[in-house]
């Protein structure tokens, strides 16, 4: 039962927060293509160096960008409806 509530509450938290959902998916749509296109990197520290997928690594850096973007178009659509406007 508990599954179904939590399902239920998923979902409706998607479809109010729409633009924070559209943006983030933008951006990790298009972070992908970035990091196909650039190939993979390097990320070194400490004496140690880790190679990560482009591909991976854009996605993650531009999904959290469009998410902090359209998070902060959600906040303006509701302090717009919250004022009345």
């Amino acid at each position: 039962m508990r599954e179904i509530y939590a399902k239920a509450a998923v979902r409706a938290t998607a479809l109010n927060r729409r633009a924070e959902l559209d943006w983030t998916l933008a951006g990790i749509v298009f972070g992908m293509v970035v990091g196909f296109i650039f190939g993979g990197i390097g990320i070194a520290g400490r004496g140690d160096a880790i190679g990560v997928w482009g591909f991976v690594a854009g996605a993650v850096v531009l999904g959290l960008i469009g998410n902090r973007i359209g998070t902060g178009r959600d906040r303006a659509a509701l302090a717009r409806k919250a004022s009345g406007r």
